[in-house]
């Protein structure tokens, strides 16, 4: 099989040698950036690579519009792409379609995040500073089961010497005992330096599918997701300005709004402080992430990264 990666930044991750190892592609020396943080966005649980490119596309395009006047930080993105699906025409052994193949494996892809995070981890550490007297920088943005690889990966970056300015866990598929005072996940919940909620009641799928399969990995658990309800972030580190109710339904977060509907993005606003645009709504934006100044040397935004091709034969 040949893989050309051209184009939009591609980060991706397949299984390595042993038990709980991966590979990431490209090496880490690609993500260094000479300006402004490194942007990585991470999809969701029973997304294949070509479903993924979809949603990433769709949250683009959301931001292209917010960022019109500084396109340059769309450069900054970085896709992430991990195998959190059964591969298409997948059967388990009663022959159930590969969609519901892959719903009924979800404690297994899930089970897949601990070891996921700390490799995801090794490799962010690996990115070059901007100079030598800095650290590398990284914003995250992901949705559903991704919050949970990406709240695995903050966890062994507690103590290493990256910054993460900003984090944004958009349907987070993530057990609200993890991240309360005494869970596991909760170092890492504290170490970015804003972190955003975007929630929803009316998140069936965290409501009906979330739950059970929870159970299934962990029997004597039945758990709440923070992408349901907001918690526990509600009141013990945040403001009602970075824990947003969107309303939407479980897979509309990208496009921000349900789909074949004319209403504003609910969560372009958010995100896009994570770019250091300020929220129309607030004198003061105490939780945007503030960006180094537009070199007058900058390439221009629709410069295409080919140096970080690979070929795979």
């Amino acid at each position: 099989m040949i893989r050309l990666l051209l184009g939009q930044k591609r980060i991706l991750v397949e299984p390595g040698q042993g038990a709980g190892a991966w590979e990431f592609f490209p090496d880490a020396n690609f993500l260094a950036s000479p300006y402004g943080p490194i942007v990585i966005i991470v999809h969701g649980y029973n997304n294949d690579q070509d479903e993924a490119a979809a949603s990433y596309r769709l949250l683009r395009e959301n931001l292209r519009e917010i960022l019109e006047d500084n396109r340059q930080r769309l450069n900054h993105i970085w896709e992430f792409y991990w195998p959190g699906y059964l591969p298409k025409g997948a059967l388990l052994p009663s022959r159930l379609p590969t969609n519901l193949a892959s719903a009924a494996s979800y404690s297994y892809q899930e089970s897949k995040t601990t070891g996921l995070g700390k490799s995801f981890a090794s490799y962010i550490r690996k990115i070059p500073p901007r100079d030598p007297s800095s650290r590398p920088e990284v914003i995250f943005i992901a949705h559903s089961l991704g919050c949970r690889v990406v709240m695995e990966t903050l966890r062994h970056l507690d103590a290493a010497p990256v910054r993460v300015l900003g984090v944004c866990l958009m349907a987070a598929a993530v057990p609200v005992f993890k991240v309360e005072p005494a869970g596991d996940l909760r170092g890492g919940a504290e170490k970015p330096e804003k972190i955003y909620i975007l929630y929803s009641p009316s998140d069936w799928v965290l409501h009906w599918a979330f739950r059970p399969g929870q159970f299934l990995l962990h029997p004597t658990t039945f758990p709440e997701a923070v992408g349901r309800f907001g918690n526990p972030f509600h009141g013990s580190f945040s403001v009602l300005d970075n824990v947003v109710n969107t309303g939407l339904g479980h897979s509309d977060y990208y496009r921000g709004r349900p789909a074949k509907s004319s209403q504003p993005s609910r969560t372009r606003t958010t995100i896009a402080r994570l770019f250091g645009r300020q929220t129309p709504n607030l004198l003061k934006d105490r939780y945007i992430v503030e960006w180094p100044p537009l070199p007058t040397s900058a390439a221009p935004a629709e410069n295409r990264l080919v140096e970080n091709a690979l070929v795979e034969n």
